[in-house]
């Protein structure tokens, strides 16, 4: 059997070796733990901020429908009150026109009740 100083790498050698990896295997699982934290701050920071656009576009929605909703209540509004006004017109036109009618027939029942 040779000598232990002949062999290529020694029974040293190998346990430094296998030291080198448990250090870098414990080096890795580190950087791992790490990458881990700061995939999780990203994605927090990420969530914060899709949660701030969302609420900004939920808010701009809601602002849009109140005023879609101001616009045509204002308008149905100004709508209806033009309408009732042109009826209050239409009324007022007959009543007159009645009246003008009553004091023909009233002038005309003179006229017949005199001759």
């Amino acid at each position: 059997m040779p000598n232990k100083s002949t062999y290529p790498i020694s029974e040293d050698d190998i346990r430094l070796l296998m030291e080198q990896m448990a250090k870098m295997h414990e080096e890795f699982a580190k950087m791992k733990q790490m990458e881990n934290r700061l995939e999780d701050k990203i994605v927090d920071k990420i969530g914060k901020k899709l949660e701030k656009e969302l609420h900004a576009t939920e808010e701009r929605i809601k602002q849009e429908n109140k005023d879609y909703y101001n616009f045509y209540t204002g308008k149905t509004y100004k709508d209806l009150r033009g309408a009732t006004e042109d009826e209050m017109q239409m009324l007022k036109d007959k009543e007159e026109n009645h009246e003008i009618r009553i004091s023909a027939l009233e002038q005309k029942a003179e006229y017949a009740t005199a001759a």
